[in-house]
């Protein structure tokens, strides 16, 4: 579907320059349109009939640059078009079809003609390509697309035909991915998922499969398809969710989504020891990347089982199919909330209108109020966080088109053994005035920022050169402190990975002992490119610590190269969590960590009902929010017992 309704139409109008024009729906409650793809017919001299001429293949050279890919195809196909029929059918009556699941790409991309019952209409570079491969089929295709049958000049028909994208995709016999043009080596990605599914069973020969060399360029090639924009884009959710049968299409390559879904789950296994697998063999293809090795695992596909399966089982709330599915992407922001309403209406206890004339703000602003008004907890003020560039959006309300900056939140809904509980069994106390969009809440403040890092350098994520620097500038904060002891390395340590630890990952280290670890491991980190006179005699000793812990645990088993392995894993993946915030130590011997935009002075606050402690900041008589916190020992609702015993007060806030 598209992810941008502005920019939708003006692709339509430029479209209707070309001569097609929609036939209003006569009945556009049930009614909606198909396209008949006709297919290209080749005449017994091995040409095209007068509809078209010579075809070259589009996707059958590998480039490692798609704008020149698809530039090149353009020029070899500029003189081929393809042919298509459009009419009007009841949803009830429809004849069998399918419906095409891709992304429109951007406004800027080159528009390219088809011919639309016999007059010419233009559509974007990515479907045009798709409608290539459609073309060449020896039979004709009946398919649902909506840049091509929904009228996107026409306000009142988009919304209406946007609420019915759900029923559009449950009702077709397949849904189509287009992952766009084969490049990257994607063919290779294709056979190994086909030789993975039809070797499902058999665990001993996909082990012997992975223990050869050769093979790692087809594994860099399923991570480089698993990082196609199509996995990111909010509209494929709904359209993939309800789908009864999905192929995958990526060029002239095609497979059935259930041998990636085999795929992945044999993947998993393997990195989990599970299914009879001795060993994680994709850290001998990808050792230095564990994000890289998360994907091919645990990303695409993978994602929309798992909220599947967590829709079909639970009543999630608006909000929680939002969390599901935050980090994805839409052109038009609106679509980061309209492009689940269909789906998420359906179990939610409150409806989000799709209104297209709203602006942004206002569609966030609607959603916020709403969750907070029938949900028992405040989790949607988990999201909130300074920084937003949207105009009127007030600062309790998260801004969900926000996805850009690789931010991680502290809670994933998808990992429920890892979620906080702040204010432990309390549920909210808010007042939300619907005249100035002011939000009342009462909460604890537990502490008061006193001593925060500089900001630093950090380009990404993956910035670990970078990593070691911030590393060391926070430890050395610590000691200003005046204490680096045992207890505060353990909560340093707890601090550094967000307390994320469980008993499978810590396997048999004690809790307190591996947090302390986590501080060798970064030291580790630091002595691998750093002289030894630039680690102090403290981090040193922890470092050291480690080691020798590690080899009292490990027995023989011990290997420094695979220890290096593995704090590396530990490292990438706790900096996800770090890259973008700042270490800060507060009153009443607090430390944690808070989003970049915090100042000494905010204060550190346990909403009621919240999960997570907040950063709020006084401006004129009212309060804004900066954004959650990770606060050591107050995560599991240590404030709330002493609230209880009388140590902290309950107040009241208001949020601008």
């Amino acid at each position: 579907m598209s992810s941008s309704k502005n920019t939708a139409a003006s692709t339509a109008s430029s479209s209707q320059s070309g001569g097609f024009q929609h036939e209003p729906l006569t009945e556009p409650e049930s009614e909606i349109r198909l396209l008949r793809i006709l297919p290209l017919i080749r005449q017994s001299n091995g040409t095209e009939s007068s509809r078209s001429q010579k075809q070259h293949g589009t996707t059958t050279k590998v480039l490692t640059n798609i704008r020149r890919l698809v530039r090149n195809s353009y020029r070899k196909h500029i003189n081929s078009t393809v042919h298509c029929e459009i009419f009007h059918v009841n949803l009830d009556q429809a004849p069998s079809y399918k419906a095409l699941s891709y992304t429109w790409g951007s406004p800027d991309d080159p528009q390219l003609p088809i011919k639309l019952n016999r007059q010419t209409f233009f559509v974007r570079e990515n479907l045009w390509l798709a409608l290539q491969q459609l073309h060449a089929q020896s039979d004709p295709v009946v398919i649902w697309i909506d840049a091509v049958c929904i009228n996107q000049t026409d306000d009142m028909e988009r919304n209406e035909q946007v609420t019915k994208m759900k029923t559009i995709y449950e009702k077709a016999e397949e849904v189509v991915v287009w992952l766009g043009p084969s490049y990257e080596d994607s063919h290779l990605a294709f056979q190994l998922i086909q030789e993975m599914y039809d070797h499902r069973h058999d665990v001993e020969w996909i082990a012997r499969r992975f223990q050869q060399p050769e093979l790692k360029r087809p594994v860099v090639a399923l991570h480089n398809l698993h990082n196609r924009d199509y996995w990111w884009r909010m509209w494929i959710v709904q359209e993939l969710t309800v789908a009864k049968c999905i192929s995958l299409q990526c060029g002239a390559d095609s497979i059935g989504a259930v041998a990636l879904d085999e795929t992945q789950k044999l993947l998993r296994a393997m990195a989990r020891l599970e299914m009879g697998f001795q060993a994680d063999h994709l850290l001998n293809f990808l050792p230095n990347n564990s994000v890289a090795r998360d994907w091919v695992q645990s990303r695409g596909l993978y994602e929309i089982r798992t909220f599947q399966q967590a829709f079909d089982s639970q009543d999630l709330s608006f909000t929680q199919s939002l969390l599901y599915n935050w980090t994805r992407e839409s052109s038009d922001p609106k679509d980061m909330v309209y492009g689940l309403a269909a789906l998420a209406n359906s179990t939610s206890k409150y409806q989000i209108e799709i209104d297209y004339s709203l602006s942004v703000a206002e569609v966030y602003i609607d959603l916020a109020k709403k969750e907070i008004q029938n949900c028992k907890t405040l989790e949607i003020l988990t999201r909130a966080r300074s920084g937003s560039t949207l105009v009127g959006l007030p600062s309790w309300v998260p801004d969900w088109s926000r996805t850009w900056d690789s931010h991680f939140f502290l809670n994933d809904i998808t990992e429920p053994q890892l979620a906080f509980s702040a204010s432990g069994e309390s549920t909210r106390d808010v007042a939300v005035s619907d005249d100035d969009d002011i939000l009342f809440l009462k909460g604890v403040v537990i502490g008061m920022v006193e001593i925060i890092s500089a900001h630093h350098g950090m380009t990404n994520e993956q910035d670990l050169d970078n990593a070691r620097l911030v590393f060391l500038k926070w430890w050395n904060l610590l000691g200003k402190s005046g204490d680096r002891r045992n207890l505060t390395q353990e909560k340093f340590g707890r601090t550094l990975i967000c307390d994320r630890s469980t008993e499978h990952s810590r396997g048999d280290w004690d809790r307190d002992e591996f947090c302390r670890s986590i501080v060798g491991k970064f030291g580790a980190l630091c002595c691998e490119i750093l002289p030894s006179e630039d680690i102090d005699s403290e981090l040193a000793a922890v470092h050291s610590w480690m080691v020798q812990r590690s080899k009292e645990l490990d027995g023989d088993v011990f290997v420094r190269d695979s220890m290096k392995k593995v704090n590396r894993t530990w490292i990438q993946s706790s900096w996800l969590f770090l890259w973008d915030r700042r270490f800060l130590l507060g009153s009443s011997n607090i430390m944690g960590l808070a989003p970049q935009g915090v100042k000494e002075g905010d204060i550190i606050c346990v909403p009621l009902g919240c999960p997570h402690p907040m950063i709020f900041r006084k401006v004129d008589g009212h309060h804004i929010v900066i954004g959650e916190a990770y606060v050591d020992g107050y995560m599991r609702g240590k404030a709330m017992d002493m609230l209880d015993q009388g140590e902290l007060e309950l107040e009241t806030f208001e949020l601008h």
